[in-house]
């Protein structure tokens, strides 16, 4: 049993212990931060902007599209707290938002709306889902005293309802995730450890690789004859599903199709929906289904942070290709009808999430009324808004603002 002096010199040893491990940490990340993004940019794409030019930003060299701004976003430079007078707000969600056009999508509506001290900052991140827009609303476009936040879902992938940031036993976890070291402001430290979790990075890899990998597949098919591109397309599927798949396609016309990967819009070459229209070819993948309302729970979330803390909340959504765009949907008739095995699903589904925010009291945007039967609107086969689907989008979106501004609701 400790006496008396005996417990006092413990209770201090491990005070001094505590004080001592404090020390280390806050000096530690006293130093990181010399080397470390800095916020916001540790939490968006965590890694300075030139690797994003090389990576998802491939429009800027290719097709002079703007470039990124100082937080590694493209997007204007832009204050992180707005000037007095100025209404801001802020676009969230992922490369539909920062690829392949020639300007994004909120640098578009900013400008078709043309006012005076009215700004709309872009928190589009590539290779994100609803979950990381939650964390990056809570703890990034909040921070940045916006007066609405625009939460941006993609109905051709965007209703997972996984949560995609790591975490280690809340003890650190891939910012803007909530953890016990960004609580206690060591996020340079937290970036140090989680930072190559990132979905953005993983998905496009340190070196640029998938970049690579796109760019050898299209040399391939550039070299390629329409029988040899035929081969190299069995080439995508397992040797027991080459024979089923080729008794699919023979016969085919495939000129068209193939010319369309041969010289892609925009130079930008993309596999995943080839690999996405095989795959439904043979029936061993679905597309996703928004029906299921797993993801909802992020929407929900997202917009009971911002009601706690006074800010506006909508909600829009970007139908995919498949749905709307009636030359792509031709295109890649010789494959697959990518319209009926996967738009009109994904159409149902966005009806069914629409009818629950707006039930839950969400303001609400739908851009398929504004896109459906234009031809051109998305980037064949990349799969993004093209400058033509941003314009449209764009339109739609300042004409929504406009009445909000003009509701005194903004």
């Amino acid at each position: 049993m400790l006496s008396r002096s005996d417990g006092k010199i413990f209770i201090f040893h491990n005070i001094h212990i505590v004080i001592l491990v404090l020390v280390s940490l806050y000096g530690s990340e006293a130093a990181l931060r010399l080397f470390v993004p800095p916020w916001p940019m540790m939490g968006l794409h965590g890694t300075k902007a030139l690797a994003g030019e090389q990576a998802w930003g491939r429009v800027i060299g290719i097709h002079k599209g703007m470039g990124f701004n100082s937080w590694g976003q493209r997007d204007l430079e832009r204050a992180k707290v707005p000037s007095k007078g100025t209404k801001r707000a802020v676009f969230v969600g992922d490369s539909l938002l920062e690829e392949s056009s020639t300007v994004p999508l909120s640098v578009a509506t900013e400008n078709k709306l043309g006012r005076i001290n009215f700004e709309l900052i872009n928190l589009g991140v590539s290779a994100t889902d609803p979950s990381e827009y939650y964390y990056r609303i809570k703890n990034i476009a909040l921070a940045l005293k916006p007066d609405r936040i625009f939460m941006f879902l993609y109905n051709g992938n965007d209703f997972m309802p996984n949560d995609s940031l790591s975490s280690y036993g809340g003890i650190i976890a891939c910012y803007p995730k909530d953890s016990l070291f960004s609580r206690m402001g060591l996020l340079a430290l937290n970036h140090l450890f989680t930072n190559n979790d990132r979905p953005v990075l993983r998905a496009w890899g340190k070196s640029g690789k998938l970049n690579a990998d796109e760019q050898y597949m299209h040399k391939r098919f550039l070299k390629a004859t329409d029988g040899e591109a035929l081969q190299i397309l069995l080439t995508m599927v397992s040797d027991q599903d080459r024979a089923k798949v080729l008794g699919y396609l023979e016969g085919r016309n495939f000129a068209e199709f193939f010319q369309g990967l041969r010289a892609p819009d925009f130079g930008l070459f993309r596999s995943y929906y080839l690999s996405l229209a095989l795959g439904l070819l043979i029936g061993d993948q679905k597309p996703e289904n928004p029906s299921d309302l797993g993801s909802y729970q992020w929407v929900k979330r997202a917009y009971d942070e911002c009601k706690k803390n006074n800010v506006n909340f909508t909600v829009v959504i970007i139908p995919d290709a498949f749905e709307v765009d009636t030359r792509m949907i031709n295109l890649w008739k010789p494959v697959v009808d990518m319209r009926a095995l996967r738009g009109r699903v994904l159409r149902e589904g966005a009806r069914k999430i629409m009818a629950l925010c707006r039930k839950d009291g969400m303001d609400c945007v739908d851009l398929y009324k504004s896109l459906k039967g234009k031809q051109g609107t998305y980037l064949n086969p990349d799969g993004h808004l093209s400058d033509k689907g941003i314009r449209i989008s764009s339109e739609t979106l300042a004409a929504h603002i406009e009445r909000l501004i003009y509701k005194r609701s903004f």
